[in-house]
């Protein structure tokens, strides 16, 4: 078996948790951060081992073969060697979250296999010796073969390089090599027809990879945090597994699910449990937008909670309604909205936090409930109704986009990195790191006129719409498609363009041609000729949909600036995060600050990291159907053709808001800015069927619209960027001068919500360190002749020591430039190293470090020296060798430890409340020479 191709299953089954817990608390289940042990062995004692050491790999949806070990849940379940994020799946599949079973037998039907045998409360596999189980054995091997390096190279039993051809690279599909017990393979796996994916007996996947035990190229657990008896960490989750691998008493279990401070929760669930129509409509508004949020309670300290929907009500515990989307029909009647307690062990990649308090709560009933909404406030008319613009028609849209905007981070970091988790496919659609700012509601057309004039307002859903042939023209193209088997590049690009043409369809040229390669792709693994149809009439319908709302945007946006008397956007247009009563200096939402990390993202506020790659605008419809598009519509276990036109509407999506915020730029550099905005072979066709209205008008007739202020004499204006090299420190003479233009002005008018680092309380030393830092940052081959950021990793964490004996964290990100966003499937051609740059941020930014660098005190001009050296990707790597925490160090679980002790204490960029377990799934390989 060749696996380079095929990739281990990270059973990151892993070292334990230090016997001194009290000190790591975030690795306790539901990060009680003020809480304590439960006296129950296996939430005490057990599940902080799997925190530590195992959630780091297996958490979320995108855990290899799906073995999640945030919760005794996941461990019962087991493990299923179907590829969740396969990007190539013909058909959808059923879902599999921890929520769409309720019994280990039913898991089982789904087609998941135990890693341990259980004697808990629902006993199976009690005849199997527990030793034989894919858990034990990979453990058991680690006892020999998982020497930190201060032992593996006496013993040669750990040499990292040895499993890098093992790890799940950045560019391979998420599939892992998956491994079962003997019982497991001869029942299930044994035929080639039953085992599509290759999985492996675990005894001789082990024997042709004995370094490959668990945890995988991490130091083992022998040995380690003995206790007085003399049993390490090893021997408790052996010894756990011998005897039945049981999990938490009922009791125990159920008590923690009961919060400390309970009239808190019952005040919120009153909120959104109220009997009125209005506030029905609004608790099933905010539930769609925040379910896949971790909400936190000020009044509440130490707890998190889920917003879900139940059967019932408080008292009685909640009955969760599980559907495959929030929107699906739930069954039932009535709806209640109830708060779960969150009672797994915290991811940080889905830990994404909605602060709230009582102000909060005020501000929400003022918001939704107290304001008159001038219609009968009516429940949605269908469950099944995917398009929230029918679906919340009742509620004014000035009240939706409010809510949105003043929550915009969280609802944001759902599409960036809720529960996809992660995906290089998915986040190519985005710049490597873009601020988002947002038009005010009085002159943003999608509030004032929420239907833009579309007559079938489902031409603003982001949805799949049903497709079925519907005359007999269509049923010969079923036919003609089902028949196709010619892959000439001619053929197929006729029958594209014959299918559009029968479906008055449009396509601009780079999905046309993506569509040829899909349909050339699809036709050899024996999808239907309507499974074919469907899936060129869902990307056609993507680029006419997204054509025409674009167009009928820019038309009101014409028509309610006129009643504005004037032809101009102005820079207080924009929302400064005034009108939120719960934030009086100011609501730090108006302005996001993105960045991506090739297979994932993450969300801050204000202007820290650097300037940004692109700019984003987003208006009400923009923002809406951004969201629904990317969670509330998007399936993980979706078909390839569900991926396609999601990917596609986020492209043209993601134009609209870069073309909103070219508008606020002068007339003459707005398709200059356009052009370094959406870049590529196909910028110029794209031009042609989304045309930049602000910059050519939509008709002859029509002005361009205009921009304030430099069409206005306001050389006064803080707001004021001139356009002469003397009049300014800020002139702007091309694209690029424009654009920072723009960044200037936008401090100016935001201020205080820049979330500029505070120098207050901040050493002179480490002031001195972050001088050069940022000397270091922002900077690239293409702009200053200095080629280190496109070798250096996506996201380093680094520790650095001060002569006081004080430590400091930051993260390290490299923005990696593109030659263009728009061409699916395409990211290592639109790869320009030369535009790569270094940001850096106080604390921790993204889940996924790639490298943990240690700094030593008095050395920090020693570790920028040197990474200001780096020059290939050899010298990238020498730079990880020389300061970085190896994976097969002794360092490397105390540095581990360290970090996430020190997450929970607030710091200069560090909230504790938002901090959760890393994940080590992309943390590099590399040796560190000897001594260190």
């Amino acid at each position: 078996m060749n696996l380079t191709a095929h990739r281990l299953m990270l059973l990151a089954l892993c070292f334990s948790w230090t016997l001194g817990a009290a000190q790591t608390p975030l690795y306790e289940t539901g990060n009680r951060i003020h809480s304590g042990p439960t006296g129950d062995y296996y939430l005490d004692t057990i599940q902080p081992i799997l925190s530590s050491r195992c959630v780091a790999c297996h958490g979320c949806y995108e855990a290899p073969c799906q073995l999640n070990l945030q919760s005794y849940e996941g461990i019962r379940r087991g493990f299923n060697p179907e590829p969740i994020y396969a990007s190539i799946r013909l058909r959808e599949v059923k879902p599999t979250r921890l929520i769409d079973a309720k019994s280990v037998s039913e898991w089982r039907t789904k087609g998941f296999l135990p890693v341990v045998s259980s004697a808990g409360d629902e006993p199976e596999d009690e005849s199997e010796d527990p030793r034989y189980s894919v858990l034990y054995w990979l453990l058991n091997q680690s006892e020999t073969k998982n020497f930190p390096s201060n032992l593996s190279r006496a013993t040669g039993g750990f040499a990292v390089n040895a499993l890098k051809p093992l790890q799940k690279t950045i560019d391979e599909e998420a599939k892992h090599q998956c491994i079962a017990s003997a019982k497991q393979f001869n029942q299930t796996f044994r035929y080639h027809a039953k085992n599509p994916w290759q999985v492996m007996y675990v005894g001789d996947f082990l024997q042709a990879n004995p370094n490959a035990g668990m945890p995988f190229g991490l130091p083992g657990l022998k040995g380690d945090q003995t206790d007085a008896q003399g049993i390490d960490n090893q021997a408790r989750l052996m010894n756990w597994i011998k005897d039945g691998a049981k999990g938490p008493d009922r009791n125990i279990a159920q008590k923690l699910e009961i919060p400390t401070h309970p009239k808190v929760i019952a005040a919120w669930e009153d909120f959104f449990n109220g009997s009125s129509t209005q506030a029905q409509q609004t608790a099933r508004y905010i539930y769609e937008h925040v379910y896949t949020a971790t909400l936190y309670f000020e009044e509440n300290p130490g707890e998190y909670f889920e917003l879900v929907r139940s059967r019932t009500l408080s008292p009685q515990p909640v009955d969760q309604i599980v559907t495959p989307l929030p929107y699906s029909d739930p069954g039932v009647s009535i709806v209640h909205y109830r708060l779960k307690k969150i009672t797994r062990a915290i991811a940080q990649k889905t830990q994404l936090v909605w602060h709230l308090n009582d102000a909060r709560l005020s501000h929400l009933k003022d918001l939704f409930l107290a304001q008159n909404w001038g219609k009968n406030a009516i429940p949605a008319p269908s469950y099944q109704t995917p398009n929230p613009f029918i679906n919340f028609d009742s509620i004014p849209a000035a009240i939706r986009y409010q809510f949105l905007r003043e929550n915009s981070k969280i609802i944001v970091a759902a599409m960036t990195q809720g529960s996809v988790c992660v995906g290089s496919t998915a986040t190519y659609a985005i710049s490597d790191h873009f601020w988002a700012w947002f038009l005010r509601p009085e002159i943003d057309p999608s509030v004032q006129t929420p239907h833009l004039g579309f007559q079938n307002i489902n031409e603003l859903t982001t949805a799949e719409l049903d497709w079925k042939p519907k005359n007999k023209f269509e049923r010969l193209m079923v036919q003609r498609l089902s028949r196709l088997k010619d892959k000439d590049p001619k053929i197929i690009a006729k029958v594209v363009t014959d299918f559009i043409s029968l479906t008055k369809m449009k396509l601009d040229p780079e999905a046309q041609s993506y569509a040829q390669n899909l349909l050339i792709q699809l036709q050899q693994y024996g999808m239907s000729g309507e499974e074919l149809g469907a899936a060129l009439f869902h990307l056609a319908r993507t680029s006419k949909a997204n054509h025409d709302y674009q167009k009928a945007f820019e038309k009101q946006l014409r028509l309610l600036l006129n009643a504005h008397q004037r032809n101009y956007l102005q820079i207080t247009d924009l929302w400064k995060g005034d009108g939120d009563s719960s934030y009086p200096q100011g609501n730090p939402n108006a302005w996001l600050n993105i960045t991506r990390h090739e297979r994932s993202a993450s969300v801050q506020f204000g202007e820290e990291g650097g300037l940004p790659q692109s700019i984003w605008v987003m208006s009400f419809s923009n923002f809406e159907r951004l969201y629904y598009n990317l969670v509330a519509n998007f399936k993980e276990w979706g078909s390839v053709t569900h991926r396609m036109a999601t990917w596609r509407h986020m492209s043209y999506v993601r134009l609209e808001g870069e073309d909103l915020a070219i508008s606020f730029l002068p007339l003459q550099y707005r398709k200059q800015v356009r052009a370094v905005f959406a870049r590529g072979g196909m910028a110029a066709a794209m031009n042609k069927l989304f045309p930049l209205y602000s910059a050519e008008g939509m008709y002859k007739k029509e002005p361009r619209l205009r921009i304030w202020p430099w069409d206005l004499p306001a050389r006064t204006s803080p707001y004021f960027c001139p356009t002469s090299h003397r009049d300014s420190r800020y002139p702007f003479g091309d694209a690029q001068g424009s654009i920072s233009c723009l960044i200037q002005i936008m401090k100016n008018y935001l201020g205080p919500l820049s979330n500029k680092p505070s120098a207050d309380g901040i050493s002179a030393e480490r002031l001195k360190f972050e001088a050069r830092l940022e000397g270091l940052s922002g900077k690239s081959l293409a702009k200053d002749g200095v080629s280190y950021a496109q070798f250096l990793p996506n996201i380093a964490y680094v520790r650095v020591m001060g002569t006081d004996e004080s430590a400091w964290i930051y993260s390290l990100i490299v923005d990696r430039g593109y030659l263009a966003h728009n061409i699916m499937l395409r990211e290592k051609q639109n790869r320009e190293p030369r535009e790569d740059s270094l940001t850096y941020y106080r604390g921790f930014v993204g889940a996924y470090p790639n490298v943990f660098f240690d700094v030593p005190q008095g050395k920090w001009s020693d570790f920028l020296s040197d990474l200001s050296r780096v020059q290939s990707d050899a010298w990238g790597e020498w730079l990880e060798a020389k300061w970085g925490i190896a994976r097969n160090s002794e360092r490397f679980w105390p540095f581990f430890d360290w970090l996430h002790a020190f997450k929970l204490k607030a710091n200069p960029g560090i909230d504790p409340v938002e901090q959760g377990i890393v994940d080590l799934s992309q943390y590099h390989f590399f040796e560190a020479p000897e001594g260190r």
